[in-house]
């Protein structure tokens, strides 16, 4: 909270994806009207619970569309794929009004039809609200860019991921994070310079709004 509050734009390094319950809570409560959030993730996680845990890594996007500050509408599934998303969780994110961008609706265009996705992406979660926060799981990536996260296959690429993430900075977010990387399962640290990476871009997309408002 203290972070926003002071009018940084803050990045945070997961972590599990558990960490981002806690930041747009944080965040909810720097802003008077309502907030946004882009999720770049193969999955949901927005289970209600998982064991006996309902914070748990598989549960940040039922936790954060509880809040009040939060425009349910405004919150955007990015990447969605796989076997490991279960029934109810694509059942949650229509219930509420999330919306959900498939693996399948970036494949089945070129590279101008992704950046309009992307571009309604944010416009979505921009949308009647006061913020905009992104947060990426590293699996949002196909394995192939991504041996040291979560083993899904048919995702991303660096070359989307990072072309998405620029072009969300220069419009303008609150803050931003990335999860999901395992240090231990990284082959030449390849996951942690992808995250690196992921960063910079960011960082460039920030400072080349912040020179055009000048």
């Amino acid at each position: 909270k203290e972070l926003f509050a002071s009018g940084t734009v803050p990045i945070f390094l997961g972590g599990d994806h558990s960490i981002t319950f806690p930041i747009m809570r944080g965040l909810g409560e720097t802003k008077k009207g309502k907030v946004g959030i882009i999720h770049m993730d193969a999955h949901f996680d927005n289970r209600e619970i998982f064991g006996d845990d309902p914070y748990a890594r598989c549960c940040p996007l039922h936790r954060i569309s509880e809040l009040e500050s939060v425009k349910n509408t405004s919150i955007v599934h990015f990447g969605i794929r796989g076997a490991r998303n279960a029934p109810q969780d694509g059942a949650y994110a229509k219930k509420i009004g999330a919306k959900v961008v498939t693996i399948n609706d970036i494949r089945m265009g070129d590279m101008k039809d992704y950046m309009k996705l992307v571009k309604e992406a944010y416009d979505t979660a921009a949308d009647g609200t006061d913020a905009v926060y992104v947060t990426v799981c590293s699996d949002v990536l196909d394995i192939a860019y991504n041996p040291g996260g979560p083993l899904d296959g048919n995702g991303l690429t660096t070359f989307e991921l990072f072309n998405a993430l620029y072009y969300f900075a220069c419009r303008g977010i609150a803050g931003f994070d990335v999860v999901e990387v395992y240090p231990p399962m990284d082959p030449n640290n390849t996951s942690s310079h992808i995250a690196v990476q992921m960063i910079l871009y960011v960082l460039a997309g920030l400072s080349k709004k912040k020179a055009e408002e000048k």
